[in-house]
């Protein structure tokens, strides 16, 4: 047994390298909508946020948001399964599941679209809860999602306590470490957000393309899947 009873993994830049294929649909979209032409390294930013955020501050109007939003979704559906999985990370979900450490899924991506890619990487079978949005939510507050992969776990009898503060509290922030059962492993802002709004510390891993003021609110920053391994499975307290 590791010294977790559970480790919450975002998918997007943690699990899944899809950030060259997302920068390239939002560079064609720039490029048919706004008619500008913008480096693929200009998108960067905007990989993670939720979407109408993201459009809104690449300059896209108002009320033409959702009507983009909608075109981008056509466009990932065609590719999304073609994004190569992180080398090393399937080895750190197996190495969990020797240790009888479950591992769940915290994606704000649809939770449908999260398993497809999940099953093409074939590592589905390695996460407890396969949590991310629901219906035809596109995304969802990276909050709600952990606090429903919290109690899920611990219907499952993976935890002894579910979600025991209410999701957007303001209350709670990163900060307010209560939880050491439980740690998230992500590459954002909004991992470290949503994890903390439930008392958990995040792990940012670094071979997503992390930002230095992200990483400084961060409980850990790991470089290599090996380093976040020997962390998951035996290092500092929190």
């Amino acid at each position: 047994m590791g010294k977790y009873k559970a480790v919450l993994f975002d998918l997007d830049g943690t699990v899944s390298d899809s950030s060259l294929l997302i920068r390239k649909i939002m560079q064609k979209l720039a490029r048919r909508v706004l008619g500008r032409e913008e480096p693929l390294e200009y998108f960067k930013p905007f990989i993670g946020p939720p979407l109408t955020w993201s459009f809104a501050q690449m300059g896209v109007a108002q009320k033409d948001i959702p009507r983009v939003i909608g075109e981008y979704r056509e466009d990932y559906l065609q590719v999304m399964t073609q994004a190569p999985i992180f080398p090393g990370v399937k080895g750190v979900l197996e190495e969990l599941s020797k240790h009888s450490v479950p591992a769940a899924l915290a994606t704000s991506k649809r939770q449908d679209l999260a398993r497809q890619i999940c099953d093409t990487y074939g590592i589905s079978h390695l996460f407890a809860v396969l949590g991310g949005a629901g219906g035809n939510d596109w995304k969802s507050k990276k909050s709600l999602v952990v606090g429903e992969d919290l109690n899920k776990l611990a219907e499952l009898g993976y935890l002894s306590r579910g979600a025991d503060c209410p999701a957007g509290d303001p209350k709670r922030t990163w900060k307010d470490r209560t939880r050491t059962d439980v740690v998230m492993v992500g590459d954002r802002i909004h991992d470290i957000e949503g994890a903390g709004v439930h008392g958990i510390p995040t792990i940012l891993v670094t071979w997503g393309g992390t930002y230095p003021h992200e990483e400084a609110q961060a409980w850990k920053t790991v470089s290599s899947p090996a380093e976040l391994t020997a962390l998951l499975l035996g290092g500092s307290d929190l």
